[in-house]
């Protein structure tokens, strides 16, 4: 009986001229080819498979070096335009007060983190002498009620050469079932007073800070519509 080797020689005899004539034509066109591949430096047809397999991750590699040195070059461009951008929009503020110890700076880090938080970048300036306020930008005096009000207010102003473009805070270190009724401006009519930009009552205590009151509410509103830009001829509150 004809096994199965012999069978399956029998069957593909009739297509050996043609397994020939394939092996000829692929031997006769590696042969043109490698002869084309060694006119631009190439070896042989295998070499540049081979080569071809691993340029496209080389290419992705410069590609890659070359967005990123694109970036990083837009970035030195773009940068120090942006850089004078955002000290544009930075709102200009001066702070100045007379008061010195621990309490005084903890109300004006209060203040500063209300602004920051409701304005963003601020520019602040803190004023050491009267001499150092600068007439064109708005100025925050900060001063801790101690004894009457309008003896108060008028210390704090004393010698302020721009008080149209002032905003006086008069802090009240108290409780809040302590703190008075009525706003300080209804009490403060003299027209040195009356020329400043605004007159502002807030609450304040070692350990709370500005604490949730109707005072600081009002106070805390009527503090950053003064700091927004606004028209020079705005009503004082």
């Amino acid at each position: 009986m004809e096994d199965s080797a012999d069978k399956l020689k029998r069957i593909l005899k009739p297509y050996e001229p043609i397994e020939k004539a394939l092996k000829d034509s692929f031997t006769d066109v590696r042969g043109a080819i490698s002869n084309c591949l060694k006119q631009f430096g190439k070896n042989d047809l295998f070499t540049c498979i081979q080569h071809e397999k691993l340029v496209p991750e080389k290419h992705l590699d410069v590609e890659k070096d070359n967005v990123t040195q694109k970036r990083n070059s837009d970035n030195k461009v773009k940068r120090p335009q942006q850089m004078v951008d955002e000290k544009d929009q930075q709102t200009p503020l001066q702070l100045f007060y007379k008061h010195e110890g621990k309490t005084i700076e903890e109300i004006e880090k209060g203040i500063k983190t209300i602004l920051v938080n409701k304005f963003g970048a601020i520019d602040f300036t803190n004023c050491q002498k009267a001499s150092d306020i600068d007439g064109k930008t708005l100025l925050i005096i900060p001063y801790i009620v101690t004894s009457r009000v309008a003896a108060d207010a008028e210390n704090a102003i004393e010698d302020i050469p721009n008080p149209e473009n002032t905003a006086l805070l008069l802090i009240h270190n108290k409780e809040a079932h302590a703190l008075p009724t009525q706003k300080s401006s209804l009490t403060l009519t003299d027209q040195k007073f009356k020329n400043l930009r605004r007159i502002i009552d807030l609450a304040f205590t070692t350990g709370n800070g500005f604490y949730h009151c109707d005072m600081n509410s009002r106070g805390i509103d009527s503090l950053c519509s003064c700091c927004r830009p606004t028209p020079r001829n705005e009503v004082r509150l």
